[in-house]
């Protein structure tokens, strides 16, 4: 019969269920997926970069923009230098091509490239 309003069978409410369902599903994982990476970025741009740990180098000293330095990070000196100074905050490249990303760093982090630990 043409023109003839199709009856709503017994699937009809499992399929709306099911959609509603994986409607909250995907919008509650969104959430805390934009939650985490929120928490994972602030860390990351926080005041001692990604490793976050003090190290042990000269706390009183002050770097300039350029200069050659070693970088403690995971409990060893990397060689680096240093590319921006913001008041007791430097941005710090490592030599090592692709090892790490550049990052902000405190001066507990850093020693003049002249001296080997």
């Amino acid at each position: 019969m043409a023109g003839a309003v199709e009856e709503p069978t017994s699937q009809t409410p499992h399929r709306d269920q099911f959609g509603k369902r994986l409607f909250w599903t995907l919008a509650i994982g969104g959430v805390i997926s934009l939650s985490v990476g929120s928490a994972l970025f602030t860390l990351n741009q926080g005041p001692l970069g990604a490793s976050g740990a003090e190290g042990p180098g000269i706390v009183s000293a002050t770097y300039t923009p350029l200069q050659p330095v070693n970088i403690w990070r995971n409990e060893s000196w990397l060689a680096g230098k240093v590319l921006r100074v913001d008041g007791k905050r430097y941005l710090v490249e490592y030599s090592s091509a692709g090892v790490f990303d550049d990052e902000w760093v405190d001066a507990s982090r850093l020693q003049p490239a002249l001296s080997h630990p």
